[in-house]
């Protein structure tokens, strides 16, 4: 891929939604750290970024070997005072700030960042379902029998328990070690948000990920394989998890190798191929509150106009006491609704132009370059690939 090849960069008004929603699923990226190797100081970051330095705070500590760093929410650039390496970490909660506060998608993002000479240590794709393609008890009866074909060695299934009631708050399988190149980690994501008082979008009764926890040489790659393929996160993903994780049905052949895959999991994974890039978690937006209420509302309201005699004064006073009402959530809805409008009305050449712009000079690709089933140095001896 050449550094003037921008024609890889989607438009703005292919958002990578619209098929999740069918299926039941969607995916998202949820954590990104980056090491760039030639840049002169923390703002040429900001700008690849395209956020604002003043959004930023300055602290006297780090981590990763760095001694200081600079964040806006859980978005953080790390560095030391011999200024020779800057490190970016976008965690999970941090995309989703991302993605109300950038001025780029992700693939955007990820192909600036790839015209310069870096290294992406981390890079997380998730995957939500919320249709239920499976259940925890489910995938932990297969595991525990040995009905699973994988080239980890182990599996790791960990349960939060309220202590208060004995409930569950939440199931966590583990295939990998979390220093190795890919983790696969398959949750219940709906317990973990109401379990720390998040606000769940209505209607949502399942909502399970599993999360490709990739690193070196995988994470690079994956980034690469986005920005080329166009959002196309599905056949990624897909290979990935037939390639490390099968769950099966047992035959009376004694090779596992020749075992069927489960239904439930063919299901699964076929479903994932067609999936593109969503640029939006899944929590509510302006879209979601236009749908509900046209089909919740607008009934009644009709009805209270109809019984007041059509009062403007009325409804200028329900939008005032409104207004006064709105929380830090609204605010944030319509300022993710009025950003994504200002980019689709912008062509595609526009946003060459502007994404050339804003790129660091002569910026080049540093393209991965490795031998096939190269092994990881950084897998652990219980979990290794085989």
């Amino acid at each position: 891929m050449e550094n003037n090849n921008i024609t890889v960069l989607p438009p703005y008004t292919n958002r990578g939604v619209v098929n999740t929603l069918q299926s039941g699923l969607r995916s998202c990226v949820d954590w990104l750290q980056v090491t760039f190797k030639n840049v002169q100081n923390v703002q040429q970051i900001i700008d690849v970024l395209g956020l604002n330095f003043d959004d930023f705070t300055e602290f006297e500590n780090g981590k990763y070997g760095y001694h200081s760093h600079i964040r806006f929410g859980h978005i953080a650039i790390y560095y030391s005072s011999n200024l020779e390496h800057f490190h970016l970490e976008i965690s999970g909660q941090g995309c989703r700030e991302y993605e109300e506060y950038g001025n780029h998608d992700w693939v955007t993002l990820l192909g600036l960042i790839l015209m310069l000479d870096v290294n992406i240590t981390r890079f997380d794709i998730a995957i939500d379902d919320f249709e239920g393609y499976f259940k925890f008890p489910q995938l932990i009866k297969k595991i525990k029998k040995g009905h699973v074909r994988s080239r980890f060695r182990t599996a790791r299934i960990q349960e939060k328990v309220v202590l208060n009631d004995g409930s569950t708050a939440g199931t966590t399988i583990y295939f990998g070690s979390p220093k190795s190149e890919i983790q696969v980690r398959i949750y219940d994501k709906l317990q973990e948000r109401l379990s720390a008082g998040k606000e769940i979008e209505d209607g949502i009764e399942v909502w399970n990920r599993t999360e490709l926890q990739l690193r070196d040489k995988r994470a690079l790659t994956a980034a690469f394989e986005l920005v080329e393929n166009i959002y196309s996160v599905g056949p990624l993903v897909q290979g990935l998890l037939r390639n490390y994780v099968l769950f099966c049905n047992p035959t009376d052949d004694s090779n596992k190798a020749r075992w069927p895959i489960s239904k439930f999991w063919i299901k699964f994974l076929d479903n994932i191929e067609p999936l593109r890039l969503s640029q939006v978690a899944p929590d509510m937006t302006i879209e979601k509150v236009k749908n509900w209420f046209e089909q919740s509302v607008t009934p009644n309201f009709a009805l209270l106009m109809e019984a007041f005699d059509n009062d403007e004064q009325l409804v200028l006073n329900w939008i005032k006491e409104g207004k006064e009402k709105q929380k830090k959530k609204h605010e944030n809805m319509l300022k993710r609704f009025n950003k994504d409008k200002k980019m689709v009305t912008g062509s595609l050449e526009e946003r060459k132009e502007k994404i050339m712009k804003s790129l660091l000079p002569e910026g080049k690709i540093h393209k991965p370059v490795y031998k096939k089933n190269e092994s990881s140095s950084h897998e652990d001896s219980s979990d290794r690939e085989i």
